[in-house]
């Protein structure tokens, strides 16, 4: 906690940011406080939280296994599609996961005041990026600024174009319930 406050006061425009991620936190129960009291300590020293979810959990998935499967997370060129067989006992277990930790991320934010932001509506379409900034700026009482960005999207296309045994695939995520985001 101590770090991360240190860290921003280092910063001459006080503007600092960090990302964090619920399974990341386990570091804060070692320093003996949960985390909640860590979100309510950064809190009061002025933070303010960010929350940024995906709905579709089948593409984070998708978006992480390939990231994990090339060591590529992000990019500025447009790469060539890479074709994965998916293990799809451990994929839909992936998506349980991904559905625990958001559950447990609402509950340490419960009460906490935060701005929320959807990946698949404000980030997942470039032509989304202006009102998404505006809407931070102003939640963090910022000036106005254009943004642009040079990343491109690492997984892009058709999902049966790249995934190798995409009739197991949907089938696995049809039984699970996830029909609505294959598309």
């Amino acid at each position: 906690l101590q770090h991360l406050i240190d860290k921003a006061n280092q910063c001459s425009n006080k503007h600092f940011i960090s990302r964090m991620k619920v399974y990341e936190m386990e570091s804060v129960l070692l320093a003996g406080i949960s985390k909640r009291e860590f979100l309510e300590k950064l809190i009061e020293h002025g933070w303010q939280i960010i929350y940024l979810t995906r709905t579709n959990k089948v593409k984070h998935n998708l978006s992480s296994y390939r990231a994990h499967q090339t060591a590529i997370f992000h990019t500025k060129v447009s790469l060539p599609p890479l074709s994965m067989e998916i293990d799809c006992f451990k994929f839909k277990h992936g998506i349980l996961q991904l559905l625990n930790w958001e559950k447990e991320e609402r509950e340490l934010l419960d009460g906490i005041p935060y701005l929320e932001l959807q990946y698949e509506l404000h980030l997942e379409n470039n032509l989304a990026h202006q009102l998404a900034v505006k809407t931070v700026l102003s939640y963090l009482d910022l000036p106005y600024i254009n943004a642009i960005t040079k990343h491109v999207k690492v997984l892009r296309g058709d999902l049966s174009e790249f995934i190798t045994n995409y009739d197991e695939f949907v089938d696995t995520m049809l039984k699970c319930g996830y029909q609505k985001h294959l598309e």
